[in-house]
C-alpha cells in the first residue's frame, strides 16, 4: 500500500499532536504516525501540575493533553496507531509497519516527534525487582493505580522528582531519601523534609528476591542502611534518536544535557532538508518549549509550502 500526504508526522506525545493540529488549521494534509495503541505519549498519565507553562496555566499532565486533543479532533489528520517507522526507499518514501503489512508513505515533509527515552541509572543490584523506572513508576500509579509499595527512595534528579514527590504524597508513599551521584551536586536542592544525600556507592539488598533494603557509602565515607518498598530511579532522559538516524540527520553531543542530539536550525529543520524535529527529541525539557518547537516546526512548514506555491488542501 502507498500514501502521499504533504506532511509526516513520526509521533503522537504531545509534540506531534501539537504540530498535526497547527499544520491541520492551515489545511495542510497530515499523516500522523504513532508506534503505540494510542496517541497522547507519556504525559497523558501524568497528574502532577506542569509549573513551565509561560501562559501561565496550570495544567496536570493529562490535562495538557486533553486540551491539544479537544484541538486535534477539529481537523481532519490521518493517524495510523501501532505503525512503526522502520527505514526508507531509495527515494526517501518512508516505510511503516504494522504486524506484517507494509506501507509506503511520500512525503513532502516530515516531522519527528518521538520523545525521549529515560535515562538508566546503574548501581550495585540495579536489576532486582523493586527498582523502577520514574515512568514506570508513574504509569503503575496513574494508569494501573497500582501503589508500589509504602516506602521509597528515589536515586537520581531531575526536572521531573518535585513533580514525583508531590505525586508519592498525595498516593501515601514516604520517601525515605533522594539520593544523588557524587558526580552531580545537592547544592540548593530541596524536597522540604526530605533528606538529600550525595552517595559514593549504592548496593539494593534482597530479601525473596526483592529489593527490601539500600546500603548507602556518602561521599564523606559515612555508611548507612535504609530500609525500602521499592527504589524509583531518575536518570533523566535521552532523545529517541533511532528515527533520526534513519533519516542520517547530525547528531552531536551536549555536555549540558550529558545527552547526543540532533542539530537543528531556528527552524527546528534538521540538517536533512525537509525533515524537522520536535518536542523532547530536539533535546528540550520544559513543556514550555516542546509547545513551542512544535509550533515552530508547524509554522516553518506551512511557509516553505506557501512560499513554493503549494498551500493548503482545500
Amino acid at each position: 500500500m502507498c500514501k502521499e500526504t504533504q506532511v509526516l508526522v513520526i509521533g503522537g506525545g504531545i509534540a506531534g499532536i501539537v504540530t498535526a493540529t497547527e499544520l491541520a488549521k492551515q489545511q495542510i494534509q497530515v499523516i500522523l504516525v504513532e508506534e503505540s495503541p494510542y496517541i497522547g505519549g507519556k504525559v497523558a498519565y501524568q497528574t502532577q501540575p506542569i509549573s513551565s507553562l509561560s501562559n501561565g496555566e496550570e495544567l496536570r499532565g493529562f490535562e495538557l493533553v486533553d486540551k491539544w486533543l479537544q484541538k486535534f479532533n477539529q481537523y481532519s489528520v490521518e493517524v495510523m496507531l501501532d505503525h512503526t517507522v522502520i527505514g526508507l526507499y531509495e527515494n526517501r518514501d518512508v516505510s511503516v509497519v504494522h504486524k506484517e503489512k507494509i506501507t509506503r508513505i511520500k512525503a513532502e515533509n516530515i516531522v519527528i516527534a518521538t520523545g525521549a527515552s529515560e535515562k538508566p541509572v546503574v548501581f550495585n543490584g540495579w536489576t532486582l525487582p523493586g527498582v523502577m523506572t520514574l515512568e514506570a513508576v508513574q504509569q503503575f500509579i496513574n494508569r494501573d493505580f497500582v501503589r508500589p509499595g509504602k516506602r521509597a527512595v528515589i536515586y537520581g534528579v531531575s526536572s521531573f522528582t518535585s513533580g514525583l514527590v508531590e505525586l508519592f504524597d498525595k498516593t501515601g508513599i514516604k520517601v525515605e531519601a533522594i539520593l544523588i551521584s557524587g558526580d552531580d551536586s545537592s547544592e540548593n536542592l530541596s524536597f522540604g523534609s526530605i533528606p538529600v544525600f550525595t552517595v559514593q556507592e549504592v548496593t539494593a539488598l534482597s530479601k525473596e528476591n526483592k529489593v527490601n533494603s539500600l546500603a548507602v557509602a556518602l561521599c564523606n565515607g559515612q555508611l548507612f542502611e535504609i530500609e525500602v518498598d521499592f527504589v524509583c530511579t531518575d536518570g533523566g532522559r535521552n532523545p529517541v534518536l533511532e528515527t533520526l538516524s534513519i533519516f542520517d540527520c547530525d547528531i552531536q553531543y551536549s555536555a549540558k544535557l550529558k545527552s547526543f542530539v540532533p542539530s537543528y536550525d531556528e527552524k527546528m529543520e534538521t540538517s536533512i532538508e525537509n525533515v524537522f524535529v520536535a518536542g523532547a527529541s530536539a533535546g528540550l525539557t520544559s513543556y514550555d518549549a516542546i509547545l513551542a518547537s512544535a509550533e515552530i516546526a508547524a509554522t516553518s512548514i506551512a511557509e516553505k509550502s506557501k512560499a513554493n506555491g503549494g498551500g493548503g488542501n482545500e
